[in-house]
């Protein structure tokens, strides 16, 4: 079986709800790393079927969630914070 290993995090300011963006660490079964992070474009409720699409994806596979506390020295998640903040500070850059 393959082992994916995926570390997220978000981030949101000034507020949250506010301007959000999310980071993540992506660990391939060979080690191969990837690291992305992006905007989270305010989509309220209307994104009912995005999530529908992702259960269907996630009931297909093998998968184990396990939940990581969040600043708390974890090198992967703290990575996925410092992504997510980057991906912020690039919204702002744009909707200057």
């Amino acid at each position: 079986m393959s082992i994916w290993k995926i570390w997220c995090d978000g981030a949101c300011a000034p507020t949250n709800p506010g301007p959000c963006a999310w980071g993540s660490v992506i660990e391939s079964p060979t080690g191969e790393r990837r690291e992305q992070f992006g905007f989270i474009h305010p989509m309220g409720t209307n994104n009912k079927e995005l999530w529908q699409a992702l259960h269907r994806e996630y009931q297909a596979r093998e998968v184990t969630l396990e939940w990581v506390r969040g600043h708390n020295g974890h090198p992967e998640n703290e990575r996925a914070d410092r992504l997510a903040n980057q991906g912020l500070r690039s919204t702002e850059t744009r909707s200057q």
